[in-house]
């Protein structure tokens, strides 16, 4: 039994296209279309079915999503969930398999993947933000930046927000990812991390290298669009592995131009330490991002835990 969502918002008009042709090949009522509803009370019916499973298309954010409102639904079987990528980085469905976006591959040949795939487990983190005023609870999936990683990614969502008919592509999305971060190397605007930064894991006080411009927590292997940033190279090359380790990786990057360098094969992410909890003391605004989601973050606290 499968029950697909899709995010008809996703891949400029994928989404659109596959619930007309997915309705085509299954019983319509197993696809719902994720702009006309959130996926709770679909997910509670269909959870009681046994064997069942979830068919995502989207991008991460919207895996994330399900994710969130099967862990809210108390004491329902969690269906094991595939996806079909419809996103522009698409991280997590590359380390399960699942390539790096559709591109109008046979759905019914899809759908047998699906019947035929095999279950791995995923390691989930929580953020917590302490301020002088509030707290606030953040999970994360795939990673966790801080400083120039985060800067860029904060850019292309301010300028998406405001323009949006300058993003229709996947293609198009990563060009003007890499013209903000291109834009970023000439503000050297995280330069003062290593000085207003403090980084402690597991109890112990990591020393920040003096050119690190930014801090990215890594869950999986792969890192805005295939980036292997521990292991360097890209995730294509690495052998798929179960993502679940009860541990984060952390490395340093020095800019938007060592992250290009990165990007290209030119350069690799220096690696700072792996812990199982973290602790993130800054005295000034850094811009953070959190599985892609930016935002600019005052001076706080962070804890991150496994979830």
């Amino acid at each position: 039994p499968l029950c697909v969502f899709v995010n008809s918002k996703s891949g400029g008009n994928q989404g659109k296209v596959l619930i007309s042709q997915l309705r085509r090949v299954l019983n319509p009522i197993q696809v719902w279309d994720l702009a006309k509803g959130g996926p709770e009370r679909i997910l509670k019916t269909f959870s009681k079915i046994p064997k069942s499973r979830i068919l995502v298309c989207g991008g991460d954010g919207t895996v994330a999503w399900i994710l969130s409102a099967l862990e809210e639904l108390e004491g329902v079987r969690s269906p094991p969930i595939a996806i079909l990528p419809l996103g522009t980085g698409n991280d997590l469905a590359r380390v399960h398999g699942w390539g790096g976006g559709y591109v109008g591959e046979s759905l019914l040949e899809i759908l047998k993947e699906v019947s035929e795939s095999y279950t791995t487990m995923l390691d989930r983190w929580e953020v917590t933000v302490e301020t002088e005023v509030k707290r606030k609870v953040k999970t994360f999936n795939n990673y966790f930046g801080i400083g120039a990683d985060a800067q860029a990614a904060l850019d292309f969502h301010r300028l998406r927000e405001n323009k949006p008919e300058l993003f229709f592509s996947r293609m198009t999305n990563k060009v003007w990812y890499a013209v903000l971060g291109a834009e970023d190397i000439f503000k050297n605007s995280c330069i003062e991390l290593p000085r207003r930064v403090t980084l402690v894991c597991d109890g112990v006080e990591v020393q920040i290298p003096d050119d690190c411009q930014g801090l990215v927590f890594l869950n999986i292997d792969s890192y805005a669009g295939g980036i292997n940033l521990w292991s360097g190279g890209t995730y294509a090359e690495q052998a798929l592995e179960e993502e679940e380790t009860g541990m984060l990786d952390i490395v340093s990057i020095k800019g938007c131009l060592h992250l290009g360098q990165i990007t290209v094969g030119l350069s690799q992410a220096e690696k700072i330490a792996q812990a199982e909890t973290i602790e993130i003391y800054t005295d000034m605004k850094f811009p953070c991002q959190l599985d892609g989601e930016p935002w600019g973050q005052k001076k706080c606290i962070f804890r991150i835990v496994k979830k």
